[in-house]
């Protein structure tokens, strides 16, 4: 009986991969990322964080997200991240900023690292960490992750005020590096899936040719720039695609505060 082979990642497969899609030093970077998705990488998650370090260099920044939106009370110190083994050991390391937002919290590392966490108020504005990414001629890498994970999306939908986001009017709190409680808000998102989203995304920048697409070990990784995905979504809201409907035909409403509250919490912060 034949046993499926071994795939082994490895850093330099790794690099060679992300230099071959186009990413090299000075780039800017969003990474979405799936470490079960490559397979088996020696050295887990770091190695990952390594390669990427390196290909871009110290003049370029990697920017991840570090959500947790169950966490009651956002502590941007302990809180983890709840979006996956690369992110969490990412926001740990030396030299890496996080921004202070409830639920959507940003971490960086690199030349732009400050700029881009700093003030971060609006949860997907374009003055948010990943809107600034893209303002500077960003990248969003997807490194096995779901094209629905694309966060870059959402800045189109602030931008244009769709009706299925409440934005602003979700409360949370957030416990400062001084230990102050004080309350901010998020974005109460939809309360189902939108079907302008994903794998449309994707399909649309390819028929574009605005997607670069390639395998590192058994990952599909794939990059883009992060503009081109905001235009796409943008351009979808009011046009719609293939035969889906644009914005202004769609029923989907935000979910209410309720909701929110009524999640079970994770649980990391309270009390401490």
């Amino acid at each position: 009986m034949n046993k499926e082979e071994k795939v082994v990642v490895r850093k330099e497969m790794l690099k060679e991969g992300l230099q071959r899609l186009g990413l090299g030093k000075g780039d800017l970077v969003m990474v979405h990322s799936s470490l079960s998705s490559f397979g088996y990488v020696e050295g887990g998650a770091d190695t990952v964080i390594d390669a990427l370090m390196e290909v871009v260099g110290k003049e370029g920044t990697i920017l991840m997200p570090t959500f947790n939106p169950k966490v009651k009370i956002f502590d941007p110190l302990t809180t983890p991240s709840a979006v996956g083994k690369i992110t969490e050991v990412f926001r740990k390391r030396e030299g890496v900023l996080r921004s202070l937002h409830p639920t959507h919290p940003y971490a960086s590392w690199g030349k732009w690292a400050e700029y881009l966490i700093k003030d971060h108020e609006e949860t997907h504005g374009i003055d948010s960490p990943l809107g600034k990414l893209a303002r500077k001629g960003g990248y969003v890498l997807m490194l096995g992750a779901p094209a629905g994970s694309n966060t870059s999306i959402h800045i189109a939908e602030t931008i244009e005020r769709v009706p299925c986001m409440g934005f602003g009017k979700r409360v949370c709190w957030i416990r400062t590096p001084e230990g102050e409680i004080i309350q901010r808000n998020s974005v109460l998102h939809r309360e189902k899936g939108c079907p302008l989203f994903g794998e449309v995304i994707e399909e649309y920048l390819k028929e574009k040719g605005k997607i670069k697409e390639m395998r590192i070990g058994k990952s599909r990784v794939r990059l883009m720039k992060s503009w081109d995905v905001i235009e796409a979504k943008r351009y979808m809201i009011y046009h719609g695609y293939k035969g889906i409907p644009p914005c202004s035909k769609c029923k989907i409403k935000p979910h209410s505060q309720e909701y929110y509250d009524n999640l079970p919490c994770t649980g990391e912060t309270e009390g401490g």
